[in-house]
Parts: C-alpha cells; structure tokens; sequence
C-alpha cells in the first residue's frame, strides 16, 4: 500500500463510503458523555452542538469541492500539503504539520478517556479504565497502521450503526422509564428547574452572545482540524458534496438524543 492509498484512499471512495467517513466523524465519546454531560450541567445551551455541526456541513458544501479538486490536480494527501503549495514555504508547513500532530495528541487522549469511562462502566468494573485506554489504543492504532483511511471508513460503517442504535434506543428508553414519556420528563423537569432549558440554562455565561459567537467559531472551524481537510479528498467524483452535508445532517441530528441522557439526571 502506498502513501496514496494510506492517506486518500486512492481518491477512489464511491458515494456510501464517503458519506459513512463525513457523517461518522460526528459521533465520538463526547457525543455520549460530553453532549448528555453539557445537558445535565448547562441546560438549553446545549443545543449550540447540533446547530454548529449543521453550520459546519454549509461550509463543507462550498469548500469541499474546492479541496478535492486542488488535492486531486496536484496530488496532495495532507494539510501541510496545501500550505506548502499555497504559500511555498516549507517552514509553515513544517508549522502546520507539527501543529496537527500536537493537537491530534490532545484530541487523542480526550476520545481515549472518555472511551476507557465507557468501557468501564460497560463492564461494571471488570475492564479498569487505563487497561481500556490501553486496549483502545492497541486496536485504533493498529487498524489505522495497516489500512489507512480505508480502515476509518469501514470501522464507520459498524461504528455508526451501533451508536444509533444506542442513541436512540436509550434516548428514547429513558424518559419513557423514569417518567413514563418525553413530554413527561419535561414537564418534571420545569418545576425543579424553571430556568434550565431557556438561556442562559444553568449557567449565567452562556447568554445569547456565547451561544452565536461559539456557533459561528465552531462552525467556520470544524474543517481546520488536521483530519477535517484530508476527509474531503477519498471520493472519486467531485460531485459527491452535491447531497452528502444534507445527508450527514440527518445523522447529525440523532445526536439530539444524547440531551435527554442528561436532562433525565437534572
């Protein structure tokens, strides 16, 4: 397998498996313990998560062609990549690069802790947390390691089905378990807490200015993260960004979900 294949996958991904690496880039731990966490502790804010996302797959539609097609034309596979071509200089590419690295590092070992709590609560104490994060890392690293981007896509494919299937399920189980409906919940919720799901919720920073500044900020830089660019070069045809921000909208969506995890606990 060359560099080609292992970064852009050939630049040969049809539609289905460019969708299930755009929409499955959205759901990570923080889609369970940050979004239903946030829920619990901010309140309405919250929902600046599904309205940055939906914004960030706008930007998409207008910068996503753009990339693939000044990736394909010169046959780039990273972001530095495009600096070097952009700006010609090997030293802020060299920047760019070791930025990626470092903030990959960071963002690396968030997903991982959060993923070794899920592991351990899943298996009630059995799996301790750092053996999860360990075993977590050994399996990540090894399937990116052989198969490159590939290897994201396909994990996707099950990751994705399985986590809907959890979202959902449970978003739905909750409330009518504790509260006998969704509507239910939320009317046992106003009592306690009238001011939870209005701005600024449970916390006095979070006005209006917070949640648009934080909306846009998100949004316009989404697609700046290192893996945010290279995720727009696998497909085979330009064409595919016609329909695929519509369609990862829908997955996006389910995520909403994830708030009444957190609203049952306030």
């Amino acid at each position: 397998m060359n560099l080609e294949q292992w970064t852009v996958g050939g630049r040969r991904f049809g539609l289905i498996l460019f969708w299930l690496l755009m929409a499955g880039e959205v759901y990570t731990t923080f889609s369970f313990l940050g979004v239903s966490g946030r829920a619990y502790s901010w309140g309405g804010p919250v929902l600046y998560v599904i309205s940055y996302i939906s914004l960030a797959y706008v930007v998409l539609f207008f910068i996503g062609p753009r990339i693939w097609e000044i990736g394909k034309k010169h046959s780039l596979h990273t972001q530095a990549d495009y600096f070097l071509l952009r700006y010609g200089s090997t030293y802020l590419a060299a920047l760019v690069a070791v930025v990626g690295v470092v903030t990959l590092i960071l963002y690396l070992q968030l997903q991982l802790t959060g993923l070794g709590i899920i592991i351990q609560l899943a298996s009630f104490d059995v799996v301790s947390r750092p053996l999860g994060i360990t075993i977590a890392f050994l399996v990540v690293a090894g399937f990116v390691l052989s198969s490159g981007i590939r290897a994201v896509a396909w994990v996707s494919v099950l990751k994705d089905a399985l986590m809907l299937v959890a979202v959902i399920g449970v978003g739905i189980a909750i409330p009518y378990h504790y509260f006998g409906g969704i509507r239910e919940m939320f009317q046992a919720l106003i009592p306690v807490k009238p001011h939870h799901l209005t701005m600024p919720g449970s916390i006095p920073t979070n006005g209006h200015t917070w949640f648009v500044s934080t909306i846009l900020a998100n949004a316009c830089g989404f697609y700046m993260w290192p893996f945010g660019s290279v995720r727009c070069t696998p497909q085979r045809a330009q064409t595919r960004f016609g329909g695929t921000p519509l369609s990862c909208r829908f997955i996006t969506s389910c995520s909403r979900w994830c708030f009444l995890w957190g609203t049952r606990r306030s």
